[in-house]
């Protein structure tokens, strides 16, 4: 991995385990057919232990594709999709990040034992976003951190996931998984990398490649799955969000909207999107990830305006 960005006290990389997967094989698909199960991460968190004592900070919101041939079992599986927002304070240094993966991991499911253990890293795995410190000069300072000033970070590798566990996978299923992350942040106080402790609940399953029951329609252009327009749609999403929250921030406090975080809002939208387009092969439209950031600037900025318009 590399860092966009280095300081000696806010280490983002740990060489050693990403050197670990040097020359693994790469992920490939899974065969049909298969069940897909989204999951939503509420409820993950990153363990840091600290001169301070152990720190817990909750994480999300966040989403989790699972990918498995035969669920009564023992098959081939994929993680096929990850995205966790992190956003949290610690000792006055606040975290605004998204932890996301473009590419994917396979794996083999042993319903014995309710597990998929990984035969590959994770590929595409990004960190992406801003830290500040907002502490006193002595914690900014021994983070070698400006005191208010964003830092921008921008990790991507790849990322040895820990092995995930599978409750009840026939129907209403969650996971968890646990492992000590190669792009965990650390504080001026950490003495070690953060635990990620990722737990979710099944919110959709959907069987890929199976027995159709009816006739399905005829297939349209640009109709075709594609995991690249998927993400596009995610982040335009999010971008969206990210503006609107500004906005309400400063809707609160009879303010401006604040220029800087309207900025960071376009920088993650770009990185995202750009890193979408180099990971994945199927994007129906290569290119347009501006058109998309204007398109979900004027969608928030209209939203804005109806606010303002209702208003008595």
């Amino acid at each position: 991995m590399k860092a966009h960005r280095t300081h000696p006290k806010l280490a983002l990389v740990t060489a050693a385990m990403s050197l670990a997967f040097a020359g693994s094989v790469a992920a490939n698909p899974i065969a049909t057919p298969y069940w897909e199960i989204e999951y939503d991460l509420d409820g993950s968190t990153l363990t840091q232990d600290t001169q301070l004592g152990t720190i817990v900070s909750d994480l999300g919101p966040g989403t989790l594709t699972l990918q498995v041939q035969d669920l009564g079992a023992s098959s081939d599986a994929r993680l096929s999709t990850f995205d966790l927002d992190l956003l949290f304070d610690l000792f006055g240094i606040v975290y605004d990040l998204e932890m996301s993966m473009t590419g994917d991991a396979n794996g083999t499911f042993s319903p014995g034992t309710g597990t998929i253990q990984w035969s590959t890293p994770a590929d595409g795995w990004t960190t992406a976003g801003f830290v500040t410190c907002n502490a006193s000069a002595l914690i900014c300072g021994n983070a070698n951190l400006p005191i208010g000033v964003p830092l921008e970070i921008n990790e991507s590798g790849t990322e040895p996931v820990g092995d995930l566990e599978l409750t009840s996978p026939q129907q209403n299923s969650s996971i968890a998984m646990t492992w000590e992350s190669a792009v965990a942040v650390l504080s001026a106080d950490a003495q070690s990398p953060g635990t990620l402790t990722i737990v979710g609940t099944e919110t959709s399953r959907t069987l890929v490649g199976g027995p159709v029951a009816t006739p399905t329609a005829t297939p349209q252009p640009g109709s075709a799955p594609s995991k690249c327009d998927a993400l596009k749609t995610k982040f335009v999403g999010k971008k969206v969000a990210c503006r609107t929250n500004v906005f309400a921030k400063a809707a609160k406090k009879a303010e401006s909207p604040d220029t800087e975080k309207l900025g960071k809002c376009d920088t993650k939208f770009a990185m995202k999107c750009q890193k979408a387009e180099e990971k994945k092969d199927d994007c129906s439209v290569l290119g347009n990830c501006a058109a998309l950031g204007a398109a979900a600037d004027a969608a928030a900025d209209t939203l804005r305006g109806e606010v303002l318009l209702s208003a008595p």
